[in-house]
């Protein structure tokens, strides 16, 4: 089922090159995977009277008011009021700033609406409410108001998130851990997991690797209970030949298999309090060192750890 965007914008609605500029950013081109189940329908509430161009909510009520149930997200300019347009776009200064979201919520108490604004994503997620930033907003960040906040189906929201068509998701709870677990994927950053045994923390790390930017390199898994406890470190970091008895050559370790994949590190609470202190640090630094090194060598892996302890 095809996922219908309504997106109220007056350069967009009324400029057809400003529409191609927006499928392009938001990868909504006619050649691009997503538009094959993403829709978007683009108006301005904008109309000319004598020599003024003014602003009528009325005009995107009525649009909405055609089949309101239709819709899956509606992304509305920001900047869009009812009244005059005077000098320039209108303010936060303006009493009628922000009127349009309003007639609309009023209008439809259901319909999923967002404000699509020219503010960086980054300040907009100190503010209350729903918002899109046209400067720096990404796709991930559409797909998942879709999935959040957007009517979707189950379906829908499977392929939104690269969840596997065979898992089973059956509970909003569900999809909003795995919301979750996607957005710390696809912004590259480590993520851990509890959870009692069998509740499927594995699923989870594996998830976290197809959907990350390091998806086509190797997920590597390791029991950390299995190490012995003289070569956490060796196993982790690798070490350097003849940095200590038995160090005939030296050892990649597990990082550096993991480089340009996933690294998961399943039971981490069995990792003595000083070495899990050592690794923070490197999750943190991005850098580590091999055993009898004497530099520092960089992360270039995602990281996942699972434990079913209070860390």
């Amino acid at each position: 089922m095809t996922m219908r965007i309504l997106v109220i914008d007056d350069e967009l609605g009324r400029l057809p090159h400003k529409r191609g500029e927006f499928l392009d950013r938001w990868e909504l081109s006619p050649a691009s995977r997503f538009s094959r189940v993403v829709e978007c329908t683009f108006i301005t509430s904008q109309h000319h009277r004598s020599h003024d161009i003014e602003n009528d909510a009325s005009l995107a009520v009525t649009h909405v008011a055609n089949n309101p149930e239709s819709w899956a997200l509606v992304l509305l300019d920001m900047q869009f009021d009812d009244g005059p347009l005077l000098q320039g776009e209108p303010t936060r200064g303006n009493p009628n700033f922000g009127l349009r979201i309003q007639v609309l919520e009023q209008a439809f108490p259901t319909l999923p609406i967002v404000q699509f604004t020219a503010q960086a994503q980054k300040d907009l997620e100190r503010q209350d409410g729903l918002y899109l930033s046209k400067i720096d907003g990404s796709l991930d960040d559409l797909r998942l108001l879709l999935v959040e906040h957007g009517r979707c189906s189950i379906e829908d929201k499977k392929l939104l998130l690269g969840i596997p068509a065979d898992t089973v998701v059956g509970s909003d709870v569900m999809f909003d851990l795995y919301a979750h677990v996607y957005r710390w994927a696809r912004a590259d950053t480590p993520l851990l997991i509890r959870g009692q045994t069998g509740t499927g923390k594995e699923h989870l790390a594996r998830y976290f690797h197809v959907v990350s930017p390091h998806r086509s390199g190797p997920l590597v898994a390791v029991q950390v209970s299995t190490i012995a406890s003289n070569l956490y470190e060796s196993e982790l970091f690798g070490h350097e030949k003849g940095a200590f008895t038995g160090a005939d050559s030296s050892k990649v370790g597990l990082f550096g298999q993991a480089e340009a994949g996933t690294l998961f590190l399943d039971e981490i609470g069995a990792l003595p309090a000083e070495l899990q202190a050592k690794l923070l640090r490197v999750i943190g630094e991005r850098r580590f060192r091999r055993v009898g090194g004497t530099s520092d060598l960089k992360v270039r892996c995602g990281i996942v750890a699972a434990t079913q302890d209070d860390l």
